[in-house]
């Protein structure tokens, strides 16, 4: 800015930016309420839908037993510290608790889980959802993630996240 022009007040409008392209309005109406099943691949993760065949996997890797992964082990662990402190539900009891869990996610109208896997091995890494999608709203959240504590800290939920 020169010395010479007025600064000015930023306004409630530029702070939020350009508006959203006429095309992308209309596609709104065009867009499920479900976000698509769709598998996803990047260097080291797949991320693919969540079936109720993936619970047991899902559990084993979140429940507090010792568990190795991507090169990296973990011992025996607290599951409500590690994995479960900042997702509203778990730890779970048992493969069908989770399942049960699953399965009422599963079935949600705006709501699509994924497993987040190893690339190489097909192995179970953690769990990432689009949540509360509104295309009126042309809006999705990613949430409810979490990972095995084996991982954390080495970009698996990152990269998921980024596909």
């Amino acid at each position: 800015m020169d010395a010479d022009e007025p600064e000015h007040d930023v306004t409630s409008a530029e702070r939020l930016g350009p508006p959203v392209p006429s095309e992308a309005q209309a596609a709104a109406a065009r867009l499920p309420t479900k976000p698509d099943a769709v598998v996803l691949v990047g260097e080291r993760v797949r991320v693919r839908p969540a079936t109720l065949d993936d619970a047991a996997r899902l559990f084993a890797i979140s429940n507090g037993e010792p568990v190795t992964r991507l090169g990296r082990s973990i011992d025996a662990y607290d599951p409500d510290e590690l994995v479960w402190r900042f997702v509203r539900v778990g730890p779970f009891g048992s493969p069908g608790d989770y399942a049960e869990h699953l399965g009422s996610i599963i079935d949600r109208p705006d709501w699509r889980t994924f497993v987040v896997e190893d690339v190489t091995t097909g192995e179970a890494l953690g769990s990432a959802s689009l949540i509360a999608n509104s295309p009126a709203d042309l809006k999705v959240e990613i949430g409810a993630l979490w990972c095995t504590p084996a991982v954390q800290g080495m970009g698996v939920m990152q990269e998921a996240c980024l596909l």
